[in-house]
């Protein structure tokens, strides 16, 4: 089982993600606008969805025990973060980890019943939990970091024509 679509997508979502941060000022990367995460917190939160995405897959990840209280899911979005610099490294770093883990998962676990009860319902297999990881989960949480560069007056990364 390949996942080259979901890949493709996660690979332009990350891209995405990279260049909305990069526009984004050093004093501003902690802030929130109304209830929303500050940029600061969804790359974090992301870093650590793709070690749970290697954990998914029975690779063993590196930063959820350390990270997971801060950005993991429920944390709050305010508090001490790292800077943007290491939050783009962690995010480099889980996502290349992430992508070489799903390199030599197998099909046989790809298509197993998942043990975590994140989702369970919904994505009841490991193959569907890791297109969420790649496909929705990244996009929401893009989006996410859009509207907040918009309510900023910042402008769009996407150039149309």
């Amino acid at each position: 089982m390949s996942l080259e679509l979901e890949r493709k997508l996660y690979g332009m979502m990350s891209g995405m993600l990279i260049s909305m941060v990069d526009g984004i000022p050093k004093d501003q990367f902690q802030q929130r606008t109304g209830n929303g995460n500050p940029p600061s917190w969804i790359l974090g939160h992301l870093a650590i969805v793709n070690e749970f995405g290697v954990a998914t897959v029975g690779g063993k990840p590196e930063l959820l025990e350390e990270y997971l209280g801060i950005f993991g899911p429920g944390s709050p979005p305010t508090g001490t973060h790292p800077s943007k610099e290491e939050l783009l490294e962690m995010f480099t770093t889980s996502k290349s980890r992430f992508l070489n883990t799903l390199d030599s998962t197998t099909d046989d676990v790809l298509n197993a019943e998942r043990d975590s009860q994140i989702l369970k319902e919904q994505l009841p297999k490991t193959v569907d939990m890791i297109g969420h990881i790649l496909t929705s989960h990244i996009s929401l949480h893009v989006g996410q970091l859009s509207a907040w560069r918009r309510e900023r007056g910042m402008d769009s990364i996407l150039q149309l024509s």
